[in-house]
């Protein structure tokens, strides 16, 4: 028996099996028993983020964070209200742990020298 998959980057896959003529049957009653027991695990992968997208995010991120500190808030307090605010323009797979992280990578949680 041999097969193939083919996609051509469209929303099909194409597979093509080759098997003896008295394979065919079985093979066919296999497929479709098995397509009834299990629900498809086919994933699609996110389309990917360009450069500009984690530009964007680190900046609106920094400038929210600037806000709250400026406003009085805590460090604790601005981190949260800036990860609920990017929540709300657009950016909902911004967890707190990640929304940390950018804030730490751009110096928001460095002492200040007096």
């Amino acid at each position: 028996m041999k097969y193939s998959i083919e996609n051509n980057g469209q929303e099909l896959v194409k597979i093509t099996v080759y098997a003896p003529k008295h394979l065919a049957l079985p093979f066919l009653s296999f497929i479709e028993q098995k397509s009834r027991e299990n629900v498809p695990i086919i994933k699609t992968s996110l389309p990917s983020r360009d450069e500009e997208y984690f530009k964007d995010l680190n900046a609106l991120a920094c400038s929210l964070f600037d806000a709250a500190v400026n406003a009085g808030s805590s460090l604790k307090s601005a981190l949260s209200q800036t990860n609920y605010k990017l929540k709300a323009h657009g950016y909902a797979n911004t967890s707190y742990e990640i929304t940390k992280q950018i804030l730490q990578r751009n110096g928001k949680f460095k002492q200040k020298s007096k």
